[in-house]
């Protein structure tokens, strides 16, 4: 092979100059293979999957406190006394005068239809069944225990794979509160809110975190 040329060897060394000069002005992206394609578009339909899921939890909870069937919220109903020939009004006695019932549908889906497949069992819908009886006019300890909400809105929702995290913030009781929650993709592929003692503590999941611009 023939020695290089001076004017090949300018030529090399402009071409290797302009060559340093591109790699200096596009620095490496540190998360360019954060995100397969397969992966990438898993995250995305999981974050829309995720707030569905959301909105469904958050309206149950808005809507798990309505009126009483029977007297219509005014909590009494007007009684004919046969002896008086008067009205009086008396507190109603299907909801003892709050006015307020539980409602079925948020109260199953908050306590049992939206947790996974694990929890899901029939023994423990059995079990919310007859739970529901007894607190289905005990509409004060229902919502503490529900945490029933007046309205919210989701603001961060974070993908690790089969598991996620949701931050939202609500208004509970008339004043606005932050809340995180855990959710976890079951085998079909559906996610569901996760519990502890049927899906494992998260502290256990050695997940790295998602990069910033992913997270919203």
């Amino acid at each position: 092979m023939s020695a290089l040329t001076p004017a090949m060897k300018r030529a090399l060394i402009i071409i290797l100059l302009l060559a340093s000069t591109v790699a200096a002005d596009t620095p490496p992206n540190p998360f360019a293979s954060w995100l397969p394609p397969r992966i990438a578009k898993h995250r995305a339909k999981s974050k829309a999957a995720i707030k569905d899921l959301v909105a469904k939890w958050g309206r149950a909870r808005a809507d798990l406190i309505g009126k009483c069937r029977t007297c219509k919220g005014a909590g009494c109903k007007m009684v004919h006394s046969v002896n008086t020939g008067e009205e009086k009004r008396v507190p109603c006695p299907t909801c003892s005068g709050s006015g307020l019932r539980v409602n079925r549908a948020p109260f199953l889906l908050l306590s049992f239809e939206i947790f996974s497949p694990r929890y899901r069992t029939a023994k423990r819908r059995k079990a919310l069944e007859q739970a529901f009886k007894n607190a289905q006019f005990d509409p004060n300890a229902t919502a503490k225990r529900l945490k029933a909400i007046q309205g919210h809105n989701s603001v961060l929702i974070a993908v690790h794979g089969n598991f996620a995290t949701v931050t939202l913030l609500v208004v509970r009781d008339g004043i606005g509160v932050e809340e995180t929650h855990e959710l976890i993709e079951d085998p079909a592929g559906t996610w569901c809110f996760a519990r502890p003692n049927t899906d494992g503590d998260f502290a256990r999941f050695k997940y790295p975190p998602p990069p910033p611009s992913d997270q919203r």
